[in-house]
């Protein structure tokens, strides 16, 4: 691993080393064996230049329909550009069907996509990240300031690159997260962050268990998931007090 100094170059091999697997041993089995989505900074240059790398950390990208899962078929013909089924639960091959094809098209990670793409939609996961981030780099937490301009500094990463359905399965998290500990690892070590937060506690789990590991410098904080449903001012109060308790006092300080 001490040999890849690039994103790029860290995601062929872990692409490689994922495609050496049994698909038959892939939960569940609606998605396909080759998904795979890659991550990182959302631009490399200001996140690199940013008096503060903040690092983002998610579960896994919704990505993925399962069988039985009921479907709106408008929405669902929108996205892979063909028909699919009615207002129903899909078959085991449509589900299989969808997202072979979905997987074809959905070539970026959202937060990149919102930041460059009109046709992506702010959403209540975005635009809190963004929040959070304002708030990190302002040390503000009574002014919730959405402005997703911000999203341009950071990186995110999701721990399960094979994606995932609209509920996280822990089983298929912590597995996929152990079999592949030392690629998460490598990429949180290229991408050199000054703070990690954790978008759940689920997450944070991961580096207090020492599956993951953050590089010595780095703070390691955990806040709700941006989609919890709760005043934006509750969101910030938990970033407020991880912060603190961290002893992260010097965010706004140029870096060294």
């Amino acid at each position: 691993m001490d040999n890849i100094n690039t994103l790029d170059e860290l995601f062929e091999k872990w692409i490689e080393k994922q495609n050496e697997e049994n698909p038959k041993d892939y939960l569940p089995k609606e998605i396909p064996a080759y998904s795979f989505d890659k991550d990182g900074y959302v631009c490399k240059d200001e996140y690199e230049n940013s008096k503060t790398r903040i690092l983002f950390i998610g579960k896994e990208k919704y990505k993925f329909w399962k069988t039985d899962q009921k479907v709106n078929a408008k929405h669902v013909s929108t996205l892979i550009g063909e028909y699919l089924g009615c207002n129903r639960g899909l078959t085991e091959d449509e589900a299989i069907k969808f997202n072979i094809k979905w997987n074809e098209i959905d070539k970026g990670f959202w937060l990149k996509n919102v930041t460059e793409n009109e046709s992506y939609k702010e959403t209540m996961y975005s635009k809190r990240v963004a929040m959070l981030t304002n708030a990190i780099m302002s040390e503000k937490f009574d002014e919730p300031d959405k402005s997703h301009e911000v999203l341009r500094k950071i990186a995110t990463i999701n721990l399960n690159k094979r994606g995932g359905f609209n509920r996280c399965r822990w089983d298929v998290l912590e597995e996929y997260t152990r079999r592949y500990a030392k690629f998460i690892n490598r990429e949180i070590e290229l991408l050199k962050p000054d703070i990690i937060v954790c978008l759940s506690k689920d997450v944070r789990w991961f580096f207090d268990e020492g599956i993951l590991e953050a590089p010595s410098e780095t703070k390691v904080i955990a806040v709700f998931h941006p989609s919890y449903i709760a005043k934006d001012e509750k969101h910030l109060e938990k970033l407020r007090d991880e912060l603190k308790g961290a002893g992260i006092t010097w965010v706004t300080q140029n870096k060294k």
